[in-house]
């Protein structure tokens, strides 16, 4: 009763705002009602708007529209909750209970355009909440994903890597940010990452086909790029974090304002950079003693600055909202000839970088607008990316040279219309496209010039029975290349014996998913679920020629490339209960006419104006069918008893096989991951302090495939620690790591540094790290 009275009071204290549509309630633990929880999240995304219970565990959304809402309800150590309500009172009371779940698991999420949580999926998703990802501090966002089973980077640098989702990697995985798919530079091989970090809420990984949804190009997967939550109504806020990083001797910096008005307008700024010199290799008691590579790994070097800032509008018909993307990045490139010119101390901790490094910048301009009707809702997103992408080279009058340069423009859209969510069946309706342009800039080129127009229908069901939920999604593309020779000849090309690829191409694409989730009872969850992912060959595996220097290879493209097909079956069970839970699947991918690259086993001669000669191997795009299967193990202890202790266990085994004569290239090996988090909430003057002991144990690989090594297997260990403090009325978080605690000399199975001099280059050593994390409160006005 007690807390009941509490509402009443918290309603007429706010009796002006009744006469406004508004949705408002208490938030309770759901073993003991008087437990009133303060500090709950409650977001509604459809209209923008969020709140925070406050003591009595009261919360209060004004202005909201007439429709049917998705409100979500999340605090660290409670369960998720999405409630759908009908808004067409102008006071709608919403209560809702909480109840408490193993701590560590993994973070939540909805959007607009994923009013679902992780339990109704039958596809397997992880999410990283920024506060996550900031405790594993490491210097780019993907590192600190390697704790997830299934994903792993393929290092060529300290900021150039390919994501690999359950051994699927580069083209095959789409990034998705601002509301719509990122294309990338069709020479942006190894990945580069472009999209900034500021007014991130979280980052989603998608493993599969059955991101289908997201992108044409997903048959590895889609990683996911969340904003934050806006402001609560007539409040603003700010951040500021600084890190500092021992191995590269370098720092990040970033600064973010946000903020929203009682009439609905939102706001929000973020800028950072951030730079860094070559870094230490690990050395530890096994490594290799050598004379042919400095301790550092030459010319590692890396630096970016970036810029993003939205305004947007909040009304009762829905919202809309306008992001501005800046992201530039340097990244120095490690070869053969650094070790010969670039191994002293000094030239290693200067901050300018030689040659050959890539310098990219991406300006994306994103519009989007979701319209909230009674029953339903239509969204619509359009934008605007420019992707510059230039590499450099030595020559021999010691000057820098831009030997190779694109510019690619894009105009990206998406139209979907999603059904009432309150009945049991559902629908999502939509069509999704791109206008593609990519030019050469330089004086060499290893593609051709390309305009690719692509244009997809698709459509999503669901049907929700409580204890079965039925999903099926498709998706058919039509999409057409147009290729040209950049100089109209080869002859102002240094590289000969260039392949003629067919200068247009026409096809059509297909790709869908379906699958059944059986909730057995509050604890137990089974799922099901088959996909078909198609996908075209890129201009990149049609037509390259020439040497990757980030990859160490020399590329030859194939223009009788047949479109990919994957088949995909995948089963889980997923088990909670309060001290405890348990995440198990299996899967098994068929690939069809899978495109690779092959080592010909055969070296090239590079004669140019280049300090050296190059010499390396060639790599061949060809097509074979293949299979990937797998199982993936995360398990979550968290006794009630032992509230100050949580244990995360992460097992993952995969397999490949090419047809019968072999092993894909470049494939992950089995890794057992975990962590021991002991937390308190007060110790003497810090707050919400915790110490972290991280690790992860690669296996060795012996599967390998055309032109690798067999590696052995390696231990990698973190600790972290931190907590917050508080000077006068200003709190701010300190976060202290170490990674790679043991200084551990290792050689990833991933890596293409693998390829470089007779041992190859190692990964970083022990990386010391010390990030600040001040947020702030500008005004507050409610």
């Amino acid at each position: 009763m007690k807390k009941y009275l509490l509402f009443l009071f918290t309603i007429l204290a706010n009796a002006n705002l009744i006469a406004q549509h508004t949705v408002s309630g208490i938030l309770s633990d759901k073993k003991d009602n008087s437990l009133l929880l303060e500090g709950v999240s409650v977001a509604m995304p459809e209209f923008f708007r969020t709140d925070i219970t406050k003591e009595g565990g009261t919360y209060l959304i004004t202005n909201v529209g007439i429709g049917v809402v998705a409100i979500q309800f999340s605090k660290d150590g409670y369960q998720s909750v999405l409630q759908f309500v009908d808004t067409k009172d102008s006071a709608v009371v919403l209560h809702v209970e909480l109840e408490k779940i193993a701590s560590g698991r993994q973070e939540n999420t909805i959007t607009k355009e994923n009013l679902s949580l992780p339990e109704s999926h039958s596809y397997t998703n992880t999410v990283y909440s920024s506060k996550t990802l900031r405790r594993i501090n490491r210097i780019n966002n993907f590192a600190a994903l390697s704790y997830t089973p299934g994903f792993d980077i393929i290092a060529g640098s300290t900021n150039i890597f390919d994501p690999s989702i359950r051994g699927i990697s580069s083209s095959q995985i789409a990034i998705y940010s601002n509301g719509t798919t990122q294309l990338q530079s069709n020479w942006n091989t190894p990945f580069l990452a472009t999209i900034t970090s500021s007014g991130i809420e979280n980052i989603e990984l998608v493993k599969g086909p059955s991101a289908l949804l997201y992108s044409n190009n997903s048959i590895g997967g889609v990683i996911i790029y969340h904003d934050e939550k806006p402001s609560i109504a007539g409040t603003s806020s700010g951040n500021i974090n600084l890190g500092f990083f021992s191995s590269t001797f370098g720092g990040n910096l970033s600064a973010g304002i946000k903020g929203t008005t009682k009439k609905g307008i939102f706001y929000s700024v973020g800028f950072g950079l951030s730079d860094h010199t070559s870094y230490i290799q690990g050395v530890g008691v096994n490594a290799i003693k050598n004379t042919e590579m400095s301790e550092f790994a030459p010319n590692s070097k890396y630096n970016s600055n970036h810029l993003k800032a939205t305004i947007g509008w909040s009304k009762k018909w829905g919202v809309s909202k306008v992001t501005y993307s800046y992201f530039h990045q340097q990244s120095g490139v490690i070869e053969l000839t650094n070790f010969a010119t670039d191994e002293t101390d000094s030239f290693q901790r200067e901050r300018k970088l030689s040659s050959p490094y890539i310098e990219q910048t991406s300006q994306v301009l994103s519009s989007e607008t979701n319209y909230q009707f009674k029953k339903s809702s239509l969204h619509f997103n359009l934008s605007y990316q420019n992707v510059d992408r230039k590499e450099t080279v030595p020559t021999s009058k010691l000057i820098n040279h831009i030997s190779y340069a694109t510019i690619m423009k894009s105009w990206v859209y998406k139209l979907n219309f999603n059904s009432d969510p309150l009945k049991k069946f559902g629908y999502t309706i939509g069509m999704q496209g791109y206008l593609s342009d990519e030019k050469n800039d330089g004086e060499e080129y290893f593609i051709l010039n390309s305009t690719k127009n692509n244009l997809a229908g698709i459509v999503g069901l669901h049907y929700n029975l409580k204890k079965w939920v039925f999903s099926l999604a498709g998706r058919s593309d039509f999409e057409q290349i147009k290729m040209e020779n950049p100089h109209n000849s080869n002859t102002n090309d240094s590289l000969s014996n260039r392949i003629d690829p067919p200068l247009n191409l026409s096809t059509s694409l297909s790709s869908s998913s379906a699958g059944i989730v059986f909730n057995a009872n509050e604890n137990l969850k089974v799922k099901l679920n088959y996909s078909l992912g198609n996908s075209a060959p890129s201009v990149r595996q049609l037509c390259v020629f020439g040497k990757n220097e980030a990859d160490y290879s020399f590329e030859k493209g194939n223009k009788n490339l047949k479109n990919q097909f994957s088949q995909v079956i995948e089963s889980g069970i997923r088990f909670d209960q309060q001290d405890y839970s348990i995440d198990l699947s299996a899967y098994s991918n068929n690939l069809i006419d899978y495109v690779y690259l092959k080592n010909s086993q055969v070296d090239t001669i590079i004669k140019s104006d280049t300090l050296t000669v190059d010499t390396v191997k060639i790599y061949n795009f060809t097509q074979s069918n293949a299979k990937i299967a797998g199982i993936e193990l995360s398990l979550t202890f968290h006794p009630a008893s032992l509230d100050w202790l949580t244990i995360n266990l992460a097992y993952s085994k995969i397999n490949s096989k090419l047809n019968g004569r072999g092993y894909l290239v470049g494939f992950p090996s089995d890794k057992l991951s975990g962590r021991i988090t002991f937390s308190g909430k007060k110790l003497n003057y810090v707050y919400q302090t915790y110490l972290s002991l991280g690790g992860i144990n690669y296996f060795s690989q012996s599967k390998v495939g055309d032109g690798e090594t067999t590696l052995e297997s390696y231990f990698l260990l973190d600790l972290h620690l931190g907590g917050s403090f508080r000077w006068g009325k200003q709190n701010f978080e300190i976060e202290i790591s170490a990674n790679n605690l043991f200084d551990t000399g290792y050689y990833s199975h991933n890596s293409s540094l693998n390829r470089l001099g007779k041992y190859g280059i190692r990964g970083m050593g022990r990386n010391v790290s010390v990030q600040f994390y001040i947020p702030f409160g500008l005004n507050s006005n409610r």
